[in-house]
């Protein structure tokens, strides 16, 4: 019994609207722990031996990649990952036991977010109420679509404005995500910080 998860592999690396969306694509089973082998449960030993078995029963081959791991370099690894927009690094203690189905402090995700600036010309309002403001970027010349990221805490949109309406001045906002989607659409973004323009023209760079 091996534990592991299926990747959607486009252009070299994974992701994850290829697989959510069933995209066509190359698909890489990526292996990462063995709960059960030769008739024994492996669950209550140590990361360290279950991985150790998981390397001595299974190879890399194929569409099966058997994942190794770095020991003592999370850190590295983790810029890695945010210089090359990856989605982050999975943490575990090598003496950790596998818990199934319950969370545990020895294993730990960091996801690595990235930040940028947008213009948000318009906000939208929810059916339950809450707001969000439509942001775009400029684009050779031009503002193309991000998304839309839900307004800051405290924020009030302008009286009478209904459910949908321009920002004039727009703001100035920067935005926290996790990655894009294939048209360039911003996922799990949220705002970090947020300036009037004072005035309806757009900066060429909003970023102070």
């Amino acid at each position: 019994v091996l534990d592991g998860e299926l990747v959607a592999w486009v252009k070299g690396r994974p992701q994850f609207q290829a697989l959510q969306q069933r995209i066509p694509s190359a698909y890489l089973l990526m292996l990462f722990d063995c709960l059960y082998s030769e008739g024994r449960w492996l669950i209550h030993h140590p990361l360290e031996v279950r991985q150790r078995v998981l390397r001595e029963r299974v190879k890399t081959q194929g569409m099966v990649v058997v994942s190794e791991g770095v020991a003592a370099e999370g850190e590295a690894m983790f810029e890695v990952a945010q210089e090359t927009g990856l989605e982050g690094v999975m943490a575990k203690r090598l003496d950790s036991l596998y818990l199934p189905g319950r969370r545990s402090a020895h294993w730990q995700k960091f996801l690595a977010y990235r930040t940028e600036w947008f213009w948000a010309a318009a906000f939208s309002r929810a059916e339950d109420g809450s707001c969000y403001w439509l942001v775009a970027e400029q684009l050779e010349g031009r503002l193309r679509q991000a998304g839309r990221v839900r307004a800051p805490a405290g924020w009030d949109p302008p009286s009478g404005s209904g459910s949908a309406a321009m920002l004039d001045p727009p703001y100035w906002v920067e935005v926290q995500y996790r990655e894009r989607t294939r048209e360039g659409h911003l996922r799990h973004a949220r705002i970090r910080q947020w300036r009037n323009t004072g005035h309806s023209e757009h900066p060429e760079n909003p970023a102070p």
